[in-house]
């Protein structure tokens, strides 16, 4: 089964790189520091969903949750 955070965490690295926006950057968009763009980015710390929403808002982006059925 694969992890919904680290999904949702790759999606922010990839968006981030593709838009071609530093850590320091977007810490700076976020009102936070660099540290805590890399403690997220490497998995070092669990955000809350607030967090995640900002990141992606910041990015020009919507965070999308659902639920499904599970495919097991």
């Amino acid at each position: 089964m694969k992890n919904p955070r680290n999904e949702i965490i790759r999606g922010i690295i990839h968006e981030r790189k593709t838009q071609g926006i530093t850590q320091i950057e977007l810490a700076r968009r976020l009102g936070t520091k660099q540290s805590n763009i890399s403690r997220l980015e490497s998995q070092q710390y669990n955000p809350s969903l607030e967090f995640l929403n900002r990141v992606a808002a910041s990015l020009g982006k919507e965070l999308h949750i659902e639920l499904r059925e599970r495919t097991e």
